[in-house]
């Protein structure tokens, strides 16, 4: 059982009559079950994936190939392609059913497709636990928190022209991150930009910006919430260090947040997202100058206020921790 969400995007003259919807999710959030589902509604849609044999043997592949291989993901566009492209095929929609974790990898789709078809993006949100029992193990521990810590939920700057959310059911399970704020009265960050514990640091986000009249608050308490599953003592390079990472706690944190908000029905869905979208991007700010000015550019063009948003999250978040440097 899934429920929708739905943010319009852009409206122009002369939009594409064929459509095509990009699905993004982790492994085992419901993509290919509800794509299936949606395919025996109609004779009018194509679902292509790179694991589909119909696909491969139309595409001429063979049908050993590695599932991700990047020669086998370009045939699988350019038959994408060649769906778009004719008129006369009978198809107005292509599901593209792959993982879709990063802005860059759906940026270079949308790039490839824009003006072909509608652009629509459909993120599917379902417990991080829900998706490890479904996947059983036919993904490795290791890749799969590779995927969980990098995942990248779609952002504002991101030009797709629709944005649906599918929400998985809440299972018996579900871990509510609540818990998992009380749980961090205890965490210690273990590193010399942080020595207060998580908790501490999070409360103290939130008073920061509640006295400083932000209406933002309340992401304060959320923002680092995703530290409590990616801490680790090995940097990117493979090296154990005497300082804690949390290499992805801004995306991890943004899929708590987002999730649980739709659980519970708290606040509007426009309102949600938006604010999913600063804690996605809230670690911009210590990056280096040229990349943030790039970013910068592009979200003062779509949003000026998301900005200052971020600004003002950025600047309660240094005045909250406890250093060593």
């Amino acid at each position: 059982m899934y429920k929708d969400f739905y943010i319009g995007k852009r409206e122009y003259s002369n939009k594409p009559y064929k459509k095509l919807i990009i699905n993004i999710g982790l492994p085992g959030a419901g993509k290919s079950y509800w794509s299936a589902k949606e395919q025996n509604k109609t004779t009018d849609m194509h679902i292509a994936i790179e694991s589909d044999i119909a696909t491969r043997i139309i595409c001429g592949l063979d049908l050993d190939d590695n599932l991700y291989d990047k020669e086998v993901k370009e045939t699988t566009l350019g038959f994408i392609d060649k769906l778009l492209n004719d008129p006369y095929n009978g198809i107005d929609t292509v599901i593209y059913d792959s993982r879709n974790l990063h802005r860059k990898q759906r940026m270079k789709l949308i790039e490839r497709f824009k003006g072909k078809a509608q652009i629509i993006y459909n993120l599917f949100m379902t417990p991080y636990e829900t998706c490890l029992e479904r996947i059983g193990d036919r993904v490795p521990e290791e890749e799969w928190i590779r995927m969980r810590n990098s995942f990248e939920l779609p952002s504002c700057i991101e030009p797709y022209d629709e944005l649906h959310v599918v929400l998985c059911d809440k299972p018996d399970n579900y871990v509510d991150p609540m818990y998992i704020f009380t749980g961090s009265r205890d965490f210690m960050q273990d590193t010399k930009y942080h020595r207060e514990t998580l908790h501490d640091h999070l409360r103290r986000t939130h008073k920061y910006l509640q006295d400083h009249d932000s209406k933002i608050a309340r992401v304060g308490l959320w923002h680092d919430l995703g530290k409590y599953y990616t801490k680790t003592f090995t940097n990117h390079k493979g090296e154990t260090t005497e300082d804690a990472h949390y290499i992805g706690h801004d995306n991890v944190s943004a899929y708590l947040y987002l999730l649980d908000h739709l659980y519970y029905n708290r606040f509007s869905f426009n309102e949600v997202y938006y604010e999913t979208d600063l804690i996605s991007w809230h670690m911009l700010l210590y990056k280096d100058e040229k990349y943030i000015n790039k970013i910068k550019d592009i979200i003062l063009r779509v949003n000026p206020r998301m900005w200052k948003d971020l600004e003002d999250l950025h600047e309660a978040d240094l005045a909250s921790r406890e250093m060593d440097v």
